[in-house]
Parts: C-alpha cells; sequence; structure tokens
C-alpha cells in the first residue's frame, strides 16, 4: 500500500479544516486590528514561512546536485517572469483578501465563506471573456450557486442584498482574477517562490492601506497574536504548504472535493467558538452553493460515465 495516497487526501483535508477555522481566526483578529492591519500583518508571516520552505526546498536541490537560483533571480538578473507572476496575483490576492477581511465587519464567518467560495463559479465566467469554452456543467454550477447565494443573503420581502455580502461577492471576482493569473503563469515559474511574492505584494499593499486609514500598533499587535499566528503562520504558510503537497499524490477531482469543504468548516467553527448560526433558509442556501461550487468542477460526461460503468 503506498503511504502517500492516504496521506495525500488526509493533508488535504487538514487544508480545508485549516482554512475553514482561519476565517474565524480573521474575525476575531478584527476585536484588536482593522482588516487592513490584520491582511498586513498574516500575509507578511505567511510570505516568511513559505520562503523558509523555499529555501529548504533550494538547499535540497543544492545538495543532489542541482543549482537552483535565490529567491527571485536568475542567471543573476531578476526572473521577470517570476516577478510579474507574483506582482499581478498579488495585486488581486490583496484585493480578494482585503475585501474578503472588510466585509467579516458585516456579516458572519460562515456566510463569508460560502459567498467566497462562488469564486470557484465566478473563474469560468471570467474565462468566457476570454474566449474560453465553458462547460454545461459549469452553466448548471452557476445556477445553483446564485440560487444559493439567493437563499443565504435575502430575507422573504426583502430586495437588498446585506453589505457584507455584496463586499464579498465583489472580493470573489478578485479570487477568480488571481486564479487566472495563476492558471496564467504557474506553468511557466517556480509555484513556491511565486506564493512567496505574491504574499509579499499582498502584506506591502495592506500596509499602505493600514498606515492611511487605520490605527495600527503593536500593542494591537500583541492582543490580537493567537489570531495573526493562526492565520498567518497556519492558514497562509502551512495550508499552503500542505496544498503543494497534497495535490501532487490525490487526483484533481478529489483534491478540488476536499479543499471545497472549506466553507463548511467555517460554518462549524463559526458556530462552535463565535456563536453563530444559521436560519433553516440559509442553510439551504449555503447546500445550493456548496453543490453549485461542486458541479462546476467535474464535467457531466465524467459522472454520467461512473454511474453508466456501476450499473454494468
Amino acid at each position: 500500500m503506498d503511504i502517500r495516497r492516504i496521506a495525500s487526501p488526509l493533508l488535504l483535508l487538514i487544508t480545508a479544516m485549516i482554512w475553514g477555522f482561519g476565517f474565524v481566526a480573521q474575525k476575531a483578529g478584527m476585536d484588536y486590528l482593522g482588516p487592513y492591519g490584520f491582511t498586513m500583518v498574516r500575509f507578511f508571516l505567511g510570505a516568511c514561512c513559505v520562503l523558509v520552505f523555499s529555501l529548504i526546498l533550494d538547499n535540497r536541490k543544492r545538495r543532489s546536485g542541482k543549482t537552483p537560483e535565490v529567491l527571485w533571480l536568475r542567471n543573476g538578473k531578476p526572473d521577470r517572469t517570476l516577478m510579474k507572476a507574483g506582482v499581478f496575483s498579488g495585486i488581486f490576492l490583496f484585493l480578494g483578501a482585503a475585501l474578503q477581511q472588510v466585509a467579516l465587519q458585516y456579516t458572519t464567518a460562515g456566510r463569508n465563506a460560502f459567498i467566497t467560495a462562488l469564486y470557484i463559479v465566478v473563474v469560468p465566467v471570467l474565462a468566457l471573456l476570454l474566449k474560453k469554452k465553458i462547460e454545461s456543467n459549469v452553466w448548471i454550477g452557476i445556477v445553483l450557486a446564485a440560487a444559493g447565494f439567493y437563499f443565504l443573503c435575502l430575507k422573504p420581502g426583502e430586495l437588498g442584498v446585506g453589505k457584507g455580502e455584496l463586499i464579498c461577492l465583489l472580493g470573489s471576482f478578485f479570487w477568480a482574477a488571481q486564479i487566472l493569473v495563476i492558471d496564467h503563469f504557474s506553468p511557466r515559474t517556480d509555484a513556491i517562490k511565486m506564493a512567496a511574492l505574491e504574499f509579499l505584494v499582498t502584506a506591502v499593499l495592506s500596509g499602505v492601506f493600514t498606515f492611511l486609514l487605520e490605527t495600527f500598533t503593536w500593542e494591537l499587535v500583541r492582543l490580537a497574536a493567537l489570531p495573526i499566528l493562526y492565520s498567518g503562520v497556519l492558514s497562509v504558510g502551512l495550508g499552503f504548504t500542505f496544498q503543494i503537497i497534497g495535490q501532487k499524490n490525490t487526483p484533481p477531482a478529489i483534491a478540488t472535493l476536499l479543499m471545497s469543504l472549506e466553507s463548511v468548516f467555517a460554518v462549524v467553527g463559526g458556530a462552535m467558538l463565535l456563536g453563530e448560526s444559521l436560519t433553516p433558509r440559509e442553510f439551504l442556501g449555503c447546500m445550493l452553493i456548496f453543490f453549485g461550487v461542486l458541479v462546476a468542477q467535474f464535467p457531466l460526461q465524467i459522472l454520467f460515465r461512473r454511474v453508466i460503468m456501476k450499473r454494468q
């Protein structure tokens, strides 16, 4: 038995749990820090963790006889492809993460997580603008997710959507743009070094808005130390590392399914630690979004093929 085939899915499940409970830590951290300050510190910590991981991998390559480039250099000069990838993905990551953090001031951790998950159905829509084909399962997923958003965010008789939900929905478009940037650049560059640069760019941009709009002191950082450590070291640093390791030996469909559980863990964490709850209508909305996200990732022909094979 190959232990990696068992350990890898387990790592992805742990990753989903870490990320899900990370929404709780993000909300708790804003008892002391503003959204931009919290985002700045957690992504700076995350960047440091990924940089250490990258240096460890470079050292292993060096010992095996290979000569890896140092950080973002190639042949002694800045690697332009890597720099572009890190900067552009970092800009979109900042916009997505900052809006997600701002939205947590007006909505629950569980709602935030499910609305954020809509980026998975937004990605194909943005890809359509780039003249890429959209499969039928994606359209079905979009309809399910839209219906879920309606039940989750609109109450009977209401015409408007809450401020937090709208901000989070806007953020999902930037998460989707970040995914497309990574999809474009990742085959041509070092994914781990790109992530480290991406996190640094996010931290720097967050820092600009922090010192322009918020009050930031090291005493506030000390008071928010536990949520910051969780969000920076576990959610960003360890979660990203586990994702890389876990996806190597896990089929993409299974990997996506496991990581989609992030939003479910966010609801569980919000209920356990923050006293949040969902009405039956909101629960239905969450489930529709969750199934919409899953359907959008599994081509219908694969599902039908499996059903036919089982019947045979």
